[in-house]
């Protein structure tokens, strides 16, 4: 749970980094054994990702970010950039591979299932980087993995498919998982969440 005087919207603006939400995600959906672990970030197990809660609304097209993940490697040569090191060097110890943001407020608002796909989708952004032939790339040196920003999958609009149909292959796959329904039903998620029950926000 973020901190109390992050869910006010009215209160000065402020960031503030979260290694709860961290020990959280790893042991939900990232470890080992996790109690929802998913395959697809494995990759991340040794990652430094940096979390952090804001009161900080942000829009973009009209729609409030709800969280937010970074790659701060790729951040432009500047003052801005060193400034930008400084800070999540004395937040963190290190500069993370990743950096997944989360707007307070909401997050006190959504139900159990919200609040986890969120922190997976933030979490599927912090892709394992390719190289040209496609393959995972991994740091010479350490054997680690590279890290790079990975886009959504599905790029449409509700109002072409609702006209047109599926007509992507990545369309297609989305569409087959809708229909499937989810992995995790409600009283799963409860189970496994527990501490984060819907009744508990």
């Amino acid at each position: 749970m973020p901190p109390d005087h992050l869910v006010d919207i009215f209160a000065p603006p402020a960031f503030e980094p979260s290694s709860d939400l961290d020990q959280w995600a790893r042991s939900m959906f990232i470890d080992d054994g996790a109690i929802m672990e998913n395959p697809e970030h494995a990759h991340l197990k040794p990652a430094h990702i940096g979390w952090c809660w804001t009161n900080v609304p942000a829009k973009r097209h009209g729609r409030i970010f709800l969280g937010q993940c970074e790659m701060p490697q790729e951040t432009a040569a500047t003052w801005g950039k060193a400034r930008g090191e400084c800070q999540l060097r004395d937040w963190y110890g290190v500069i993370p591979d990743a950096l997944i943001t989360i707007y307070a407020p909401r997050w006190m608002l959504m139900t159990d299932r919200q609040a986890m796909a969120l922190i997976e989708h933030e979490l599927s952004h912090a892709g394992h980087a390719k190289d040209e032939w496609g393959q995972p790339r991994f740091d010479r040196k350490t054997g680690q993995p590279i890290y790079a920003m990975r886009a959504h999958d599905v790029e449409e609009f509700v109002g072409v498919v609702e006209r047109y149909g599926a007509t992507s292959p990545a369309l297609a796959t989305m569409a087959e998982s809708i229909a499937a329904g989810p992995l995790f039903d409600d009283d799963g998620i409860a189970f496994a969440c527990g501490a984060c029950s819907s009744a508990a926000r």
